[in-house]
This record gives C-alpha cells, sequence and structure tokens, in this order.
C-alpha cells in the first residue's frame, strides 16, 4: 500500500509551481491540483497542510481577490526574483530517507489527530521524525468514521542530508536511534490500548455535564429506593398496633395562656 510522500517533497513543488506560474496569483484549489497531479501519492490533508505552514511563515503570500483568498507569484514587479527562483527550482541533492512501518488500531490514529493533531505533533517533535497513515485511513478519517475493523499503518519517516558535512555513519545512527524512539512511543501506545481501550474512545457529547446527568439520576433512583423502603416499614408498624391491643390514647396538648 502507497504512503505519502514527505512534506519537504510537497514544500518543494508547491514553491517551483508559485515561482513559475505565468498570472500575478492563482487559486489554492487549482494549486493544489496541479501538486497531487505531479507528485504521487500525495493528499489534500497534506497539500493544507503544508501551505497553511508556508502562509503562517511567510513563504507564501495571499491576498483576497473578489472575495476569494488566492496565493501570489513569487515574482518581484512583473518578473521573476532569481535568486528566490533558483532556490525552489534546485532539486532536493542527497538526500536520505529511512521509513518504519506499523500496524497499529484505528483507534489510535483518531488519538493521535485529535485536537488538532497534538499527540502526533508531539512525537514528531520529540524524535524529529514525521508520522504519515495509509490511504484508507486517511480516507475513513476524511469521511469521520469512528471506528473500523481493520487495522491501520503508520509509517515513520526519517529524512536528512548528507551534503551537510556531517559524517554519513554518524548520521545514519542517529536518524535510526530517532526512528526506533518514535517506535517506542507508538508501540507504548498499543500496550495502553490493550489494557484501557477506553482510554482512546472519544467522550460522549456534552463531556463532564452528561457525566453529571448521570450521576444525578442516579443519586434520585436512590432516593426514589430509600423513600419506598421507609413507606413500607411504617405500614407495617402501623399494621402490628391495630391488630395488638388497644393502642394507648394520645394525649391532647393543652394550651398555656398567659
Amino acid at each position: 500500500m502507497s504512503n505519502e510522500p514527505s512534506d519537504e517533497i510537497v514544500e518543494h513543488d508547491i514553491k517551483a509551481v508559485v515561482a513559475n506560474m505565468k498570472t500575478a496569483h492563482m487559486r489554492p484549489n487549482k494549486l493544489r491540483k496541479i501538486v497531487c497531479k505531479q507528485i504521487k501519492d500525495t493528499n489534500w490533508t497534506q497539500y493544507q497542510r503544508v501551505i497553511d505552514g508556508l502562509i503562517q511563515d511567510k513563504s507564501l503570500q495571499t491576498k483576497k481577490v473578489d472575495g476569494e483568498s488566492v496565493v501570489l507569484s513569487l515574482r518581484v514587479g512583473g518578473s521573476a526574483d532569481k535568486k528566490t527562483v533558483a532556490k525552489v527550482q534546485s532539486p532536493l541533492k542527497n538526500q536520505k530517507i529511512m521509513t518504519h512501518e506499523m500496524e497499529v488500531p484505528y483507534d489510535i490514529i483518531l488519538y493521535l489527530t485529535r485536537k488538532g493533531r497534538r499527540k502526533q505533533t508531539n512525537i514528531e517533535d520529540n524524535t524529529k521524525t514525521a508520522l504519515s497513515f495509509d490511504a484508507d485511513t486517511m480516507k475513513a478519517m476524511r469521511s469521520h468514521v469512528s471506528s473500523r475493523d481493520e487495522t491501520s499503518k503508520i509509517t515513520i519517516t526519517k529524512q536528512w542530508s548528507s551534503d551537510d558535512g556531517s559524517d554519513e555513519k554518524e548520521a545514519k545512527g542517529t536518524a535510526k536511534k530517532q526512528v526506533h524512539a518514535a517506535n517506542g512511543c507508538i508501540s507504548r501506545m498499543i500496550l495502553s490500548f490493550q489494557d484501557n481501550p477506553d482510554h482512546f474512545t472519544r467522550k460522549k457529547a456534552g463531556g463532564t455535564f452528561a457525566e453529571q446527568d448521570e450521576a444525578k439520576q442516579r443519586k434520585l433512583d436512590i432516593a426514589k429506593k430509600r423513600k419506598k423502603h421507609s413507606s413500607t416499614d411504617a405500614t407495617d408498624v402501623s399494621a402490628d398496633v391495630v391488630e395488638g391491643d388497644e393502642a394507648p390514647k394520645k394525649k391532647k396538648r393543652k394550651r398555656k395562656f398567659y
């Protein structure tokens, strides 16, 4: 099964298209179609993640045209900025890639990508790797599928350049350690899921309010049962008095006048 390419490859292609487009601006949807056609196995989710990052760090500029946000060309004064174009057109030379594939329950994928992919981002930042998911899992996530019987696949990718003057053997050893660290994080998640799967499921709509309503209902049920038992006991006591000896007469309370 194919896996999505690294974000660096998608970023490089986006910049190359924007630097060489003949118009002053382009709609993001059209840019997406061009990039996804040029790069095999990429998808809308990855493209959107990469272009959002480029816009956020101001590598790409946008503006509103007829109420729609468009991406501006990397051209200065009507002519291409040669330094910018040369930079984005230069191929990724001497790039080394190490990958490791794991099978995990689909619930773990949902757990990693919940709350703005916070858990996924933490693993990627701490291990300096990138996590990607198989095509079927991505399709299920886009369709908002909450559960599925099939397992999902996570690909751990570590990419580095061999032309930065560092020792190749040392760089490969570091990459192997980082991939192993990411593998350890996900493996511990799998063990935790096997022990306590409820921890990885999304809470009910309403969150703690729903849980509070359930607690209140339980207290009401207990109170009703107690009231029922107490009324039954009182009836039994009164029946014993009537059936036995004559019940003692109640003394009238005398009113005091001051």
